[in-house]
């Protein structure tokens, strides 16, 4: 009877795990489609006050992360998981009913030649929303599920909750694509909160399929109390950057955000300028990073099934990456003798799509063997201001860079220097993670 039991567990085990990550799929499925919905708009809304002025709207972003973290901060230290989810992502749903008000109430000025201040206002605060969004919506998801799931099981199944992101990546742009000719652009953002809305609905079912590890292990009836205690020893508004210098394995993830996140930026100003150079047409830019976007997304599903699964899965898991700056040396090397924009596009969608598949994959496992504290604090820390900070300083750095010597190599130099020691934190990386497993 014993023995019939526990095999009877353990399938109810294995089927919760699969379930689980079947409605996890979906669930990045909807936020990343709602994120390609939303992109495009942000970028388009942005040209309207002017591409020299997108530099400053990194950096504006850049700083807006750091009260912006400080609220995550205080919420994930002062809510429960059940009731700071939701909270997030009703939130973004209301601020995008909000906007759609905002910006129908304001759409008879699109045709005007000058372009309002309220309107600027406007712009400025959705494209700053926007990158917001992006990196906090992620960024909980993906805490929440190191949250669920054992080393073990992420290894097996992050490969396929990656599909939903990658797939969604593709859905919601088609979606953009074939529907705002015919409701335009104000209403698309009330497609993306509908986008949303299914989310909450949905971690309310994996929270029952699927508790915290650290419940199963506490049988004791306090578990919540116990967390919430755990998560307040020494909470405050800068929690998530208390916890992440408190930790030298958090340093090097935080660093290797940074470098990745910095190298990226600095690149884009180069893919940006052979693009000025060789396509003179607006609707023909327009449909080169529309094409380049397509490129991306394919190249994602690919790596996702070639490389990610075996990836996650062998005794090296921080080769997925190492391939970054592999990936971006080479281009960049090229590029010095030969700045052709086809090198650009190609070292851009390979990079990219290691990055939305393999290394993402890569990140969220390293963060399974930590503490909850360290899932939800430091993780939205290194998300969010470390992420955007790497934008931010690059785009600073860019402005008064080309101000001083103009677009040059230096630019190209920069970028592999900035690789180079993203290998060395890497490397310190595999390290620190493989003796953490051996414990």
């Amino acid at each position: 009877m014993k023995e019939s039991s526990s095999l009877e567990n353990g399938l109810t085990l294995i089927s919760n795990d699969r379930k689980t990550a079947f409605f996890a799929g979906i669930s990045f499925f909807l936020i990343i489609s709602a994120y390609y919905i939303l992109k495009p708009i942000r970028e388009s809304l942005a040209l309207e006050i002017g591409p020299a002025n997108i530099p400053a709207l990194n950096v504006l972003s850049m700083f807006s992360l750091l009260p912006a973290n400080a609220l995550y901060s205080w919420i994930v230290a002062n809510l429960d998981r059940k009731k700071f989810f939701p909270l997030i992502f009703y939130g973004s749903i209301i601020s995008l009913v909000l906007f759609f008000i905002v910006f129908l109430e304001m759409s008879q000025e699109i045709n005007n030649s000058r372009i309002s201040f309220s309107r600027k206002t406007a712009i400025t605060i959705y494209y700053v929303w926007v990158n917001l969004f992006a990196l906090f919506s992620v960024s909980v998801f993906w805490s929440f599920l190191n949250d669920i799931f054992t080393l073990q099981e992420g290894e097996r199944l992050y490969s396929f909750i990656g599909y939903g992101g990658l797939l969604g990546g593709l859905f919601g742009g088609v979606s953009l694509k074939f529907l705002i000719a015919k409701v335009g652009t104000s209403k698309m953002l009330i497609v993306a909160a509908l986008f949303l809305l299914p989310v909450v609905w949905l971690f309310h079912i994996m929270e029952k399929l699927k508790p915290s590890q650290e419940k199963k292990v506490d049988d004791s009836q306090n578990f919540e109390e116990k967390t919430k205690s755990a998560i307040n020893s020494g909470a405050s508004a800068l929690s998530g950057l208390h916890t992440t210098f408190a930790s030298n394995f958090l340093i090097l993830m935080a660093l290797e955000t940074f470098l990745n996140t910095f190298g990226n930026t600095v690149f884009s100003y180069k893919i940006n300028e052979l693009v000025e150079q060789n396509i003179a047409e607006r609707d023909l830019r327009t449909q080169f990073w529309a094409d380049n976007y397509n490129l991306i997304n394919l190249l994602s599903i690919v790596t996702q099934f070639f490389l990610t699964s075996t990836i996650l899965q062998c005794s090296y898991p921080w080769i997925g990456l190492m391939l970054l700056p592999i990936i971006q040396i080479a281009g960049s090397t090229f590029l010095l003798f030969s700045p052709i924009l086809s090198i650009a596009v190609w070292c851009t969608a390979s990079r990219y799509a290691v990055n939305y598949s393999a290394a993402k994959a890569v990140r969220e496992l390293f963060f399974i063997p930590l503490s909850r504290q360290e899932k939800y604090q430091a993780k939205g820390f290194i998300d969010t201001v470390v992420f955007r900070s790497g934008d931010g300083l690059a785009s600073s750095l860019l402005l008064a860079g080309i101000s001083l010597f103009g677009p040059g190599k230096w630019i190209d130099f920069l970028v592999i220097v900035v690789m180079v020691l993203l290998v060395l934190v890497i490397q310190g990386l595999g390290s620190h993670f493989k003796k953490s497993v051996k414990k």
